[in-house]
């Protein structure tokens, strides 16, 4: 699968590689491996590329999610990682941060960079998969502090959070 990359985006992304390489030994570990997927220009969920490192379902039936440990721990190489890209690249895209910022935009009525949170709370509780309160609970629980006491909130703030890889720390 890997052969669907040309040799020059190979060689680009090697010296991407080398980037996440931190001790030169040819890996990096599975929690850096959404941070280099993203570098290269792929925007797949947590769970999407998660998935691909841990097939399988565990005895509920449920996908097989990498421990934090495994995240901490366990290494992939480049070939094998281009074959995790291989398969990233045929799926679904999810948008990047800059189409977020551009969709955030739509609700910024002053143009000043700040959007009302109650309205994005509703927006996520309502459109296309409406998620659950726990969920919006969830996406907002670590930027209420970001919050105003008018309900405002700095939307390139929320947006990077938003899409933040969670094994970056």
């Amino acid at each position: 699968m890997a052969d669907k990359f040309t040799a020059e985006q190979l060689e680009e992304w090697k010296d991407y590689w080398e980037l996440f390489d931190m001790e030169g030994k040819g890996n990096i570990k599975w929690g850096q491996i959404g941070s280099a997927i993203r570098s290269f220009g792929w925007a797949p969920t947590n769970q999407q590329w998660q998935e691909l490192l841990t097939p399988g379902e565990d005895d509920l039936g449920n996908h097989k999610m990498p421990t934090k440990q495994e995240l901490e721990n366990k290494e992939v190489t480049f070939d094998e990682f281009i074959v995790i890209m291989a398969e990233v690249s045929t799926m679904k895209s999810t948008g990047t941060i800059e189409d977020f910022m551009e969709g955030m935009k739509v609700f910024d009525k002053e143009s000043n960079g700040y959007v009302l949170a109650v309205e994005i709370q509703h927006v996520l509780g309502s459109l296309g998969e409406p998620l659950s309160h726990e969920e919006i609970d969830a996406i907002f629980k670590d930027v209420k502090e970001d919050i105003s006491a008018n309900g405002q909130m700095k939307y390139d703030i929320f947006v990077k959070h938003f899409m933040a890889d969670p094994a970056d720390g």
